[in-house]
């Protein structure tokens, strides 16, 4: 029977702290009581999930106690989300703590990504040069570079674009997701493409809407000098589209190299489409599209917002800090906004924000084709109209 309360209680945890801070001394009073960790790990997953974001949670008068008591817990997992709770508390320890799991190279990468979101994600100060000092470690440069983002540094954009030329594939698009999500970053950025430094062609449309969105008149003229046209028009594209059809050939085709192709899709397409079982799901699985078909793929590809359906429409945020936020978002039912953008989920207060508004473009970039070799393009749309999984190399 008590069990089967506190059963009741965890199936409305959620619902229940986002409408009431006060039902959080209840909750952690039922941590301290309840002995069972896999209990205590449901119990402090539902909570973690109704507070992440939020930034005006005063901590529950028995936190100390049971922090105590749950740091020292033999379940991994439950020491690990009570020391995430105990950051949104502002538990001074906690920052501390987190900052060891990240820059302890002995620990499983995946926990020491979540140190870092978790720290970015209580809004902490001063954290920039911890998370600079981060990016020598390969293993969560791509976090910590990401997380950078959240911070204005006139050291960031120096460091990234230094780093730049021994980043890999994905890293490169980590560090691009964080120049373009400020002002000040975005023009060292331009700089940089200017000057040969960074190759105009790593820079996807997504990320050049991004430094358009921010109204800048004299940023959008940099970006124009720089990269080109943002705007592509629908009949742009279609002579793309033309233009490849007459290339693509079944002839040209049946020479692709499928294996090659695999890769370029796990590099371009896998982060947010699924394809035989792999991949993200930010966009629609393409498995069973009408992929046979050269013109479908085309379309798709060079002109993505020729038709967009309602749950890809991407949103601009505008932030209080200066930042811009572009992706698919998900309000919450506890006051924060989580939006996916092409690398990343973000989750930022709702009174954070200054501007919200729906675009008609895709989150998925304009034109990818065109940045590729002729190669390239051919294994890869070679790989797309497969009817079954190819072996990697």
């Amino acid at each position: 029977m008590r069990y089967a309360v506190f059963l009741l209680l965890l199936i409305n945890v959620r619902q229940t702290l986002a409408e009431d801070n006060v039902a959080l001394d209840g909750l952690v009073t039922l941590l301290q009581q309840v002995d069972d960790p896999t209990f205590q790990l449901d119990l402090l997953k539902g909570m973690h999930d109704a507070l992440r974001g939020r930034r005006d949670v005063t901590m529950p008068k028995m936190w100390s106690e049971t922090y105590a008591r749950l740091s020292q817990s033999p379940n991994t997992e439950v020491r690990e989300k009570s020391l995430l709770i105990a950051l949104i508390f502002h538990d001074p320890q906690a920052i501390e703590s987190l900052k060891h799991i990240a820059g302890d190279e002995k620990l499983p990468v995946e926990q020491r990504q979540r140190a870092i979101q978790s720290l970015v994600e209580s809004g902490s100060s001063g954290l920039a040069p911890f998370l600079q000092e981060l990016t020598t470690d390969t293993a969560i440069r791509g976090a910590a570079m990401r997380a950078l983002a959240a911070f204005s540094d006139a050291k960031t954009p120096v460091l990234l674009l230094s780093l730049y030329p021994t980043l890999n594939d994905a890293e490169k698009q980590d560090a691009l997701h964080t120049l373009s999500s400020r002002p000040g970053y975005a023009r060292a950025l331009l700089a940089a493409i200017r000057e040969s430094k960074v190759a105009a062609r790593d820079v996807h449309s997504f990320t050049a809407r991004q430094i358009d969105a921010f109204g800048d008149e004299e940023l959008s003229r940099q970006l124009y000098e720089a990269w080109g046209e943002v705007r592509q028009t629908s009949a742009d594209a279609q002579r793309l589209i033309a233009e490849y059809q007459q290339k693509l050939t079944p002839q040209v085709l049946a020479k692709a190299n499928l294996a090659n192709g695999r890769v370029l899709f796990n590099r371009t397409c896998a982060k947010c489409h699924t394809l035989y079982g792999e991949g993200g799901k930010i966009g629609p699985d393409i498995t069973g599209g009408n992929r046979h078909n050269l013109y479908y793929i085309l379309e798709n590809i060079l002109d993505p917002s020729a038709s967009v359906a309602k749950q890809y429409q991407m949103t601009k945020i505008a932030l209080e800090d200066g930042r811009i936020l572009s992706g698919l978002v998900q309000t919450q039912p506890n006051g924060t906004i989580a939006i996916q953008t092409p690398t990343e989920q973000v989750i930022v207060p709702a009174a954070e924000i200054l501007e919200q508004a729906i675009s008609d473009k895709s989150m998925m970039p304009d034109g990818q084709l065109t940045t590729m070799t002729a190669e390239e393009v051919r294994d890869l749309i070679g790989y797309l109209q497969t009817r079954s999984q190819v072996d990697l190399p």
